[in-house]
């Protein structure tokens, strides 16, 4: 049996009626439709993962803590692609699954737009700025809740985090 695979029997061998009350409210809260699985197998959420789920619901205007965040709760997903770059002075990240986004398509419609805008930013406005004004993806959203943004990259949206803001763009 593959060690994802045995990671995943988690689920199935609940040792602890206390683990499985918690692992319940956990799933409950998070989204109880969630696939627990990813194009190269299956995403365990260990005790860390689920303590950061549950303890840090909301993202914080540092960036590097919310890098962290992401990399900690997908951390035995190998398909997760982290994508740092810079734009009219703030510093950002892409987060996106490999084989469930076109990166072409990242490319051209977030990156490019970004990386050649030549304007100012208010820091307090920074997220909402940039998914009105420019971003050409079809849809994006905004979300300031960790579980949200988790769920949307295991649908395959892609996330976009912001250098001072605790808001994160959803990129479908």
């Amino acid at each position: 049996m593959s060690q994802n695979r045995q990671e995943c029997d988690i689920f199935a061998k609940i040792e602890s009626e206390e683990f499985e009350k918690e692992l319940d409210e956990f799933l409950n809260e998070f989204r109880p439709d969630i696939v627990l699985f990813s194009m190269a197998g299956y995403i365990h959420f260990n005790h860390i993962n689920r303590y950061i789920l549950k303890k840090t619901k909301n993202f914080e205007n540092s960036l590097a803590y919310n890098i962290k965040t992401i990399e900690d709760i997908f951390s035995s997903d190998s398909t997760l692609r982290k994508r740092e770059f810079s734009f009219c002075g703030v510093s950002a990240c892409l987060f996106y699954f490999d084989g469930m986004v076109n990166v072409e398509l990242i490319n051209e419609s977030v990156i490019k737009p970004l990386v050649r805008a030549k304007v100012k930013i208010e820091q307090d406005k920074r997220a909402k700025f940039v998914k009105d004004k420019l971003l050409f993806a079809s849809e994006v959203g905004l979300s300031s809740i960790i579980s949200d943004a988790v769920s949307s990259i295991m649908y395959g949206d892609t996330l976009l985090l912001l250098e001072d803001s605790h808001i994160a763009i959803k990129i479908n």
